[in-house]
């Protein structure tokens, strides 16, 4: 085996950015992605504490997030992911 360097695995690189594994199995929160102001993805952990066309309350890890706006609508609900759309006018943090 004279010649052939092995890898100990410490030099290997992973591009997470890449990775199919989901964001909230990789650092255990929420993942939220904005596109201007009428589309917000999110994936992760999250709980919806209320709902509404003007509204939105979700609970993460130690805050609480609401969105208000107009029009807003939820779609491709699936496990630990949503979209939401609709004309978000404010953001913040509890």
């Amino acid at each position: 085996m004279a010649g052939r360097k092995r890898s100990s695995g410490m030099d290997d690189k992973i591009d997470l950015s890449r990775s199919d594994v989901p964001y909230s199995v990789l650092y255990g929160g929420t993942h939220i992605e904005m596109f201007g102001n009428t589309k917000m993805t999110f994936e992760g952990k999250y709980t919806i504490l209320e709902y509404s066309a003007e509204m939105l309350k979700i609970k993460l890890n130690k805050h609480t997030l609401n969105i208000l706006g107009t029009g807003l609508t939820l779609s491709n609900v699936e496990s630990g992911a949503f979209l939401l759309t609709g004309s978000v006018s404010n953001i913040e943090f509890e």
